[in-house]
């Protein structure tokens, strides 16, 4: 009868053990899903945020290359002016030359004048 006693409180032991640990495992599997559950929110908005960000960089990528458009018509616009720039550029620097020596040859005129008349 003692052998079935020491028996019976060695296993009541175990199962005591048993129990407990199961209890361990149950509560980390807990914190575990948990974790799982706060790493699954976390995913989510970063894929969300990386969705935004996609949709960002397309919206600038369409912006820059709107913007190259508009550069090339205006660098193709002022190719086609350069010509006329050129001509009005000569034009004024004859008008200019013309103009000094004009005002070269009055005061020419006007020094002879007045050394003539004196």
């Amino acid at each position: 009868m003692e052998e079935i006693k020491q028996t019976l409180v060695s296993h009541s032991e175990k199962i005591t053990q048993l129990e407990d640990s199961t209890e361990k495992v149950l509560n980390k599997f807990d914190t575990l899903v948990d974790s799982m559950n706060e790493l699954t929110v976390t995913i989510a908005v970063s894929n969300e945020k990386h969705d935004n960000y996609q949709q960002e960089a397309k919206e600038y990528r369409k912006t820059i290359s709107e913007l190259t458009k508009i550069v090339n018509l205006n660098t193709r616009d002022i190719a086609e002016m350069k010509p006329t720039v050129s001509s009005v550029r000569g034009l004024m620097w004859k008008v200019i030359g013309a103009l000094m020596l004009g005002m070269g040859g009055s005061s020419f005129l006007a020094a002879a004048l007045i050394k003539s008349g004196g």
